[in-house]
């Protein structure tokens, strides 16, 4: 999504990551110019979230697909299929 998104439009940073206070990996990864962070918490299995934001205004969409395996096998056979 990251790549896709990157060829749309480029993120524009308010704040460098390399002008931000702390451990400069604890910003995440850039990927085609924008942000992806990556977190394991304990009960959180599958959750993927996006963030737009500008100014005074956010938009967030989120999928969380359950809390067993199922999500990821699916998502593995799909290609598979057809």
């Amino acid at each position: 999504m990251a790549e896709a998104l990157g060829e749309v439009a480029r993120n524009k940073l308010i704040v460098p990551v390399e002008n931000t206070h702390g451990d400069r990996a604890a910003r995440g990864a850039a990927i085609a110019g924008t942000q992806i962070h990556s977190i394991r918490l304990p009960g959180i299995v599958l959750v993927f979230e996006t963030l737009f934001g500008l100014p005074h205004e956010r938009l967030s969409i989120r999928h969380d697909a359950g809390q067993g395996a199922e999500p990821y096998v699916h998502g593995t056979l799909w290609p598979c299929v057809g």
